[in-house]
């Protein structure tokens, strides 16, 4: 959708989502890449920080 078309509240729904998106797509590429970035809030619970066979997971 063009952002011309969209009214301000659309746009800014859209922009939100956009932002999600990229920050969901930024932390898989540093998961993939052996990057931790640690625990985060995700829909309002917490990642806690698990070891299995001696290795650091989230669960």
């Amino acid at each position: 959708m063009r952002p011309y078309v969209l009214s301000p509240a659309e746009w800014n729904r859209l922009k939100h989502h956009r932002q999600q998106q990229h920050r969901r797509r930024r932390a898989l590429w540093l998961a993939v890449h052996d990057i931790d970035i640690g625990p985060r809030p995700i829909r309002s619970s917490k990642i806690k920080d698990v070891q299995i066979n001696g290795v650091r997971a989230a669960a």
